[in-house]
């Protein structure tokens, strides 16, 4: 029985794969965007307009540039845009951390806010821009209170993975998407409990799948590099290694294209991240400052904290793929939810899944239980977890997200938690994450920092 099982899941999954692959890759007619939505606050209280200028002049000035009583930008330097710069598994290791941390609701603790470090892609500029706390609590608090922080766009409210034929693998569960090819020998790095229980992801045109965006070097380019996930209409959140090297300003050139499902199955179209666009529809990588300080490291992990980025992009692709929300949410939160991962692998590495196919999205057939937090910041939220997951290179940036009810919808909707960041196995030096190794990969919060510099970069640039 368990033969004609596997095989009659197999022969399902390959059915769903090929239908996916059939479909006829037509020219891309991007629909009129829309207006671009009316900011939280009324009257720009803190003048945001005067810092777009600012971090937009192609002849910055050298000086510190103040703004008011909350904003301070500088000009750090000049960087590069160019292709390249791999996503990799990087290792290391960590403390046992804490399984269940007392962590103060998002509304009392502090925000542990430091500097971000905004690249132009025009200009090539790097700018430090230091906010108030005042300032990001304002806005993140008014973009949650009026629900700017929530999912949006063309939404499907209420639906949740795990329906008939459309989520197949997740219906039947890890048991069946194993029993489809047996475990290797040694299981690469990325791996949980030494198997992978990923299973293919189609079609991605469903909610909320279609908010994910592969990003590859270029148009051409046959494998994954990273993934992102818009939480606005052309706002996006990864990992800060996926924009740029860890201490350098080698920023990375990239196309991004939302709802991949084959080589020439791309439903929304692509974004074209390159050097020197014209003015007016240049892109924007936002990462933490710590993240571009090479002293950052001192023991081997410690940059991985800093490790979540955010992307603007000129195109607003996001209106017609629909974004997940965001929010920071306390582990005692965390911990009760179910947390889903799906990205794009890499096909021409170790630990790929099995049968990989290019330019596909893949997800675990299992919850990503969180194992332990670390890296506590200085309001005792810690700004890393462990988690379960299976992952590839390629799956770095990719989101960690759980449904949760929202009242004005009278239904649940996804909400982005974390971001795929780095991993570690007891017994990396030998290649492999065994059966010892429950939790090996690990992800960077959305802390209250991160929930607010997010709605500060809606409420800049809707």
């Amino acid at each position: 029985m368990k033969i004609r099982f596997s095989a009659l899941l197999a022969a399902l999954m390959l059915l769903a794969a090929a239908t996916a692959s059939a479909q006829t890759a037509t020219p891309y007619a991007p629909a009129a965007p829309a207006a671009p939505a009316a900011p939280c606050l009324v009257g720009d209280p803190f003048n945001l307009a005067a810092l777009t200028t600012a971090i937009s002049n192609p002849n910055p000035p050298t000086a510190p540039v103040t703004i008011g009583a909350h904003i301070l930008v500088q000009t750090v330097r000049k960087g590069t845009l160019e292709r390249g710069g791999e996503d990799t598994l990087d290792t290391g290791r960590t403390g046992p951390g804490e399984k269940e941390p007392k962590e103060l609701p998002p509304g009392q603790a502090g925000l542990d806010n430091v500097p971000l470090r905004i690249f132009n892609t025009r200009t090539q500029f790097e700018f430090r821009v230091t906010f108030s706390d005042e300032m990001l609590r304002t806005i993140g608090d008014c973009h949650e209170q009026k629900g700017m922080s929530a999912p949006g766009g063309p939404v499907a409210p209420g639906a949740v993975e795990g329906q008939w034929a459309r989520y197949l693998p997740t219906m039947f569960g890890p048991a069946a998407a194993r029993a489809v090819a047996a475990a290797p020998a040694v299981a690469p790095d990325g791996w949980s409990n030494g198997d992978d229980s990923r299973a293919l992801r189609t079609p991605t045109t469903a909610w909320p799948w279609r908010t994910i965006s592969q990003s590859t070097f270029s148009a051409t380019d046959t494998q994954s590099r990273c993934t992102m996930t818009y939480v606005g209409p052309r706002h996006l959140i990864t990992a800060a290694h996926c924009l740029v090297d860890f201490g350098t300003s080698n920023w990375k050139a990239r196309t991004l294209t939302p709802g991949r499902d084959g080589q020439n199955v791309m439903p929304y179209g692509q974004t074209q991240i390159t050097p020197n666009p014209p003015a007016g529809v240049e892109s924007w990588y936002i990462v933490p400052d710590p993240w571009l300080d090479p002293n950052t490291n001192s023991s081997g992990t410690e940059e991985f904290q800093w490790d979540i980025g955010m992307v603007l992009t000129v195109d607003r692709l996001g209106e017609q793929t629909g974004w997940m929300g965001y929010g920071a949410f306390p582990s005692t939160d965390l911990n009760t939810r179910n947390q889903l991962n799906r990205g794009y692998p890499r096909c021409d590495v170790q630990e790929a899944p099995d049968s990989c196919q290019a330019h596909r999205l893949y997800g675990d057939s299992e919850y990503c239980e969180i194992g332990y937090y670390h890296h506590p910041g200085s309001n005792g939220w810690n700004r890393e977890f462990a988690f379960s997951c299976d992952i590839s290179r390629g799956h770095s940036g990719s989101p960690l997200y759980h449904y949760r009810w929202i009242p004005s919808w009278n239904a649940t909707g996804p909400y982005v938690a974390a971001v795929v960041s780095w991993h570690e196995c007891l017994d990396d030096a030998q290649g492999e994450c065994d059966e010892d190794d429950d939790f090996p990969n690990h992800a960077r919060r959305i802390t209250p920092w991160v929930r607010d510099a997010l709605s500060w970069l809606r409420e800049e640039f809707p």
